[in-house]
């Protein structure tokens, strides 16, 4: 059965797996300022990138930065890295869109769980955010399939393993 589409308004803004930022092996003594010369002749045009499979990933908050999304509604991009395992170092960049109360409820959530100190009354993303760089958790990742290629996708962020402060959990 096919997914029913919501409007964007409606929804966040999707989630998407990137490559990590450790450049190839041959860019080791480039100079970034520098002029260097890289031979692509051998390159295949058609490298797949692999989704990360879905699963509960130990993961670190990269980055958090407050902004708007393409329909100029508020928003947060969570730059995520996995910290162990075979998919150590990978990113995952997570939008939350604060623009209803599904999108409000996922940010108090990942609030609560990664960051119980901030005063939730007084939220204010562009004084708080800086504080959340480096607070560990776990993401929750599916995989879905956009444009015909398999995309890992955050389903969920949960307090990191041993640190749940939930009776029972």
């Amino acid at each position: 059965m096919a997914e029913k589409k919501k409007p964007e308004d409606e929804v966040e803004e999707t989630e998407e797996a990137v490559e990590p930022d450790d450049e190839p092996m041959f860019f080791e003594d480039a100079d970034p300022e520098g002029d260097f010369a890289v031979d692509l002749s051998d390159v295949s045009e058609d490298a797949v990138f692999e989704a990360i499979p879905a699963g509960t990933y130990p993961m670190e908050i990269l980055e958090a930065e407050y902004g708007a999304s393409q329909a100029g509604n508020p928003m947060i991009t969570w730059q995520l890295g996995i910290t162990d395992g075979e998919y150590a170092n990978r990113r995952i960049f997570y939008h939350t869109v604060m623009n209803n109360d599904f999108g409000l409820a996922r940010l108090k959530r990942l609030l609560v769980r990664l960051a119980p100190d901030l005063d939730l009354a007084n939220f204010n993303p562009k004084r708080d955010l800086a504080k959340l760089a480096g607070r560990q958790g776990q993401v929750v990742l599916r995989v879905r399939r956009r444009d015909g290629e398999p995309r890992s996708e955050v389903r969920d962020i949960l307090p990191a393993e041993g640190d749940s402060f939930f009776e029972n959990e």
